[in-house]
């Protein structure tokens, strides 16, 4: 708020009293935003990205790439795959990063750029920013990464937790990440290369997380009921199949007279 909208912004209440989320520093501490810093073995790519119309050359960093799929993926198994989403500013990391979700077997997480992902909010976001290099160290060679209003969608997607991968050496450059690095300092939340996050077990569960919780308790009461029953209440035993022999004689009671005339004794219904 105070970096871009001068202070005026803020958190309503029932933001403020929202459950703390799975994120945690690699110490255990709870964080709800965190910067993993990505070594400088990490180095970003020019890749070409086939379009509709034609292809553009795009950068994507692959190890970050692996790097942020498999936390994406960790998170998605506690707080389920439709919480979470992960945003680059490169096409080509995008590609990427859905590249190695697949090879994770990982559906269902959003994977998109960061300027399509205005007016979407996710529990989980994370941020790939791809550039490490020394050539990037200037903030004339950032970019999209440059621009603060991509920077105000970015990191404002998560409702719960932020994570956000890169090279502080490079961004740091921009006054806007400064601060932003700043505020990560602050709150503990700054992750450095050798250590990385873990995740809460005392995190709020996501919709579908307690759908199936709430699936498995009413089994588990489904079969406390049925112990006290009989099972026959439950499992009735079929029916016999009748023949028509059998279906006339019940239908149709014969009897022998006098005279060995035959006449219906009673017509009964069964």
């Amino acid at each position: 708020s105070k970096q871009f909208y001068d202070g005026k912004v803020f958190s309503d209440k029932s933001t403020k009293d929202r459950p703390a989320g799975l994120l945690a520093h690699g110490s255990g501490a709870r964080c709800p935003v965190l910067f993993w810093s990505s070594p400088s073995t990490f180095q970003e790519e020019v890749h070409e990205v086939a379009t509709r119309d034609a292809s553009t050359r795009s950068k994507a960093n692959v190890k970050e790439a692996h790097r942020c799929a498999r936390l994406a993926a960790e998170i998605a198994q506690c707080a389920g795959a439709k919480s979470v989403a992960v945003l680059s500013w490169y096409n080509a990391q995008v590609v990427e990063l859905k590249s190695c979700l697949r090879k994770q077997n990982t559906s269902g997480i959003h994977v998109g750029s960061v300027v399509t992902a205005q007016g979407s909010e996710w529990d989980y976001v994370l941020l790939s920013t791809v550039l490490s290099s020394k050539a990037s160290l200037q903030e004339a060679k950032l970019g999209c990464l440059a621009d603060k209003h991509l920077l105000n969608v970015a990191v404002s997607r998560a409702r719960v937790g932020l994570v956000v991968l890169g090279c502080p050496d490079v961004l740091q450059g921009n006054r806007h990440w400064a601060a932003f690095l700043e505020h990560c300092k602050d709150l503990g939340g700054m992750v450095q290369d050798g250590d990385e996050p873990s995740l809460s077990a005392e995190g709020p569960l996501s919709d579908s997380a307690a759908e199936r919780r709430f699936q498995a308790t009413f089994e588990r009461a489904i079969r406390a009921y049925q112990q006290f029953r009989s099972p026959q209440e439950f499992y009735p035993p079929p029916q016999r199949k009748e023949t028509p022999s059998s279906v006339t004689r019940d239908f149709c009671r014969i009897r022998e007279v006098e005279g060995g005339s035959e006449r219906p004794e009673a017509f009964k219904y069964q």
